[in-house]
């Protein structure tokens, strides 16, 4: 079960749909977007809502949580409570995928060395299950 942070118009959910069989939620801050998406969708499922507040969303719900150039729209401030709750929702050897900016990069870095990293060393032994993909 995948959670798509910041979902836009459904794409990756949807080929993940067509091709890995796989289904999620999307959540999304555009109410259109969120309409064609689900409109597409086969059997995943799109929500408009505040991706940076989870806390409707239970515990260890979801496999693997992608977040596709959204976080670099979080303040630095913010950053790290919205790294938690990402980490919060995803289950135990789940993994988080992220792709952001060389700038971004840097601030999670910092994040994970800081109180995002002691808080889920436990639940998540080695961070290397956080993807880094570096766009252009």
């Amino acid at each position: 079960y995948v959670l798509d942070w910041g979902a836009g118009c459904g794409t990756k959910l949807r080929v993940g749909e067509q091709h890995y069989n796989v289904s999620g939620l999307g959540v999304e801050a555009s109410p259109t977007a969120v309409a064609y998406a689900q409109s597409q969708a086969r059997c995943s499922r799109f929500c408009n809502a505040d991706a940076t507040r989870l806390s409707w969303i239970p515990n260890s719900t979801f496999n693997h949580v992608l977040g596709f150039c959204t976080y670099c729209y979080v303040s630095q401030e913010r950053l790290c409570d919205v790294l938690s709750e990402s980490l919060r929702v995803l289950r135990p050897g789940g993994t988080l995928l992220c792709a952001a900016n060389f700038r971004v990069k840097q601030q999670f870095g910092v994040a994970f060395l800081g109180k995002v990293g002691a808080k889920y060393r436990k639940d998540f032994p080695r961070l290397q299950s956080v993807h880094w993909f570096k766009s252009k």
